[in-house]
């Protein structure tokens, strides 16, 4: 498959990997996806969790998993990686930011497989209790949907994280590839989950997608 071609990729065996630059090859890519979308058509899937990340937490936690959050560092490395212009700017995530995902779909000690995408940022959220950010798929991306995280500073010192996602698999994606790609969804926002838990709480960092 031609690099410049606006189409999601699958590596097998893949190499060192500057992905940066298809932040450049892909800047064209239209979304796939528009709300409403999943009320028109069958076979989307909805997910959406709400999960006490740190009890009676301070002001200095907060922003700590703020900043964490607004830069992508959720899904451990050995599921997603990524780069995108926020990071490459040095910033939180911004509306109009695109991000390049490089999924890991099959490791086995070593990587056999990725699959290299790109998402937009079309929403992100910074006051000074609540922190988040939407992103939705591209043509260059083998589902369609969307995915949007918040955190929550409650008044009772709470941490809240919710997750909620809105996805099917796209036209690019062949029939008998659907459960296993579900599959490997589902274990990602688990993952993604646990690992920023345990990032804001001082024990790891993982990196988004």
């Amino acid at each position: 498959m031609s690099e410049t071609l606006i189409a999601p990729r699958l590596e097998w065996f893949p190499r060192p990997h500057p992905d940066a630059r298809y932040l450049t090859r892909w800047r064209a890519a239209k979304l796939s996806y528009s709300p409403g979308d999943e009320q028109t058509q069958p076979g989307w899937h909805h997910d959406h969790y709400e999960n006490v990340i740190a009890p009676g937490a301070g002001e200095a936690l907060f922003a700590r998993a703020a900043d964490l959050l607004m830069r992508y560092q959720f899904y451990p490395a050995e599921v997603i990686e990524h780069v995108s212009d926020f990071e490459l700017a040095g910033r939180w995530a911004q509306t109009g930011d695109r991000v390049i995902q490089r999924i890991h779909a099959a490791r086995f000690g070593l990587v056999w497989v990725d699959v290299v995408t790109m998402t937009a940022i079309t929403a992100a959220l910074q006051e000074p209790r609540r922190a988040g950010f939407t992103y939705t798929t591209t043509e260059a991306h083998f589902e369609r949907g969307e995915w949007q995280v918040e955190l929550t500073w409650r008044e009772n010192g709470e941490i809240v994280l919710n997750m909620r996602a809105v996805s099917k698999p796209g036209p690019r994606m062949p029939w008998f590839q659907h459960p296993y790609a579900r599959w490997l969804q589902l274990q990602a926002h688990r993952r993604g989950i646990a690992a920023f838990t345990r990032a804001v709480n001082g024990a790891g960092q993982g990196q988004g997608v």
